[in-house]
């Protein structure tokens, strides 16, 4: 990995033809709800949360993969104003839109389209992985059986930036956060632009470890030490040695090798489904 490619884009090897197709349904205020599905026979849902200017379909790889390795269903939604089709590089939300509630409001249909469906288990990379921390202290004990974060960014107390990270994303004056896409890697739907009012709609404030760990059964942190973006020190000084939460740290995969790459996939999916890698 190239020491100028902070974000891994040389490991962004998508399967094309594989891709979920998309679907769609619509919210509360008529607005449409973006997500990929892959059908499975177990009664547990797991759904893949993306990150930050991408879209659902950079996950394809990760979640074959635990399709093909667990037989669950995999539910990969499109954050609001991301994914196939978009023509807007800026994002704001209006007052009543909401993240975290347009996700659930996502389950809540699928559950009850697949009346097998009970268990749920929600798994984040990247800002993603803030995002399915602020849906599961949303909601009650044990919605979500187990919840996994790989290489999330995570709002204060917690500090895990790397010092390269502001070459990837800016911080404006009014709040906005401003990513810096390489031209080679801008495939004509990447999010660059992000209001202030967005980034709080994904972030929880005052994030509490002991709080999210006591909601769910397990709760587990996949981080590399190749990561450009996120420090995998930082990571390892707060929850090395907190059993609250299961640290996995890989070597050599990009921020975006850890969810792209079917080696780090293997390993995520055998230690979050089976406790072995």
């Amino acid at each position: 990995m190239k020491p100028s490619d902070l974000i891994g884009f040389a490991d962004f090897k998508i399967p094309f033809l594989k891709i979920p197709k998309l679907m769609s349904l619509r919210n509360t205020f008529n607005e449409p709800i973006n997500f990929r599905l892959i059908d499975g026979t177990t009664d547990t849902v797991v759904v893949l949360v993306h990150g930050m200017g991408g879209d659902s379909r950079y996950l394809t790889q990760l979640a074959l993969q635990f399709s093909q390795s667990t037989r669950r269903t995999i539910l990969l939604p499109d954050l609001k104003f991301h994914g196939e089709g978009n023509q807007d590089r800026a994002v704001k939300l209006l007052p009543y839109q909401d993240i975290v509630t347009e996700l659930q409001f996502l389950l809540d249909n699928l559950k009850n389209k697949y009346s097998q469906i009970n268990k749920v288990v929600l798994v984040g990379h990247s800002l993603g992985g803030a995002v399915v921390l602020k849906w599961l202290l949303s909601q009650p004990k044990n919605t979500f059986q187990k919840v996994g974060l790989i290489s999330p960014y995570l709002p204060e107390p917690f500090i895990v930036e790397s010092k390269r990270f502001n070459q990837w994303l800016k911080r404006a004056d009014d709040g906005k956060l401003l990513l810096k896409f390489p031209e080679q890697a801008k495939w004509g739907s990447e999010i660059e632009d992000y209001d202030s009012s967005y980034i709080k709609s994904c972030l929880p404030e005052n994030l509490d470890i002991q709080a999210c760990a006591d909601l769910c059964s397990e709760l587990f942190l996949f981080v590399s030490d190749a990561d450009q973006i996120l420090d995998v020190e930082k990571y390892k000084k707060y929850f090395e040695n907190d059993g609250r939460i299961k640290l996995n740290v890989q070597r050599g995969f990009s921020h975006i090798g850890l969810v792209t790459s079917p080696q780090s996939g293997h390993t995520i999916g055998s230690i979050l489904f089976t406790g072995t890698n």
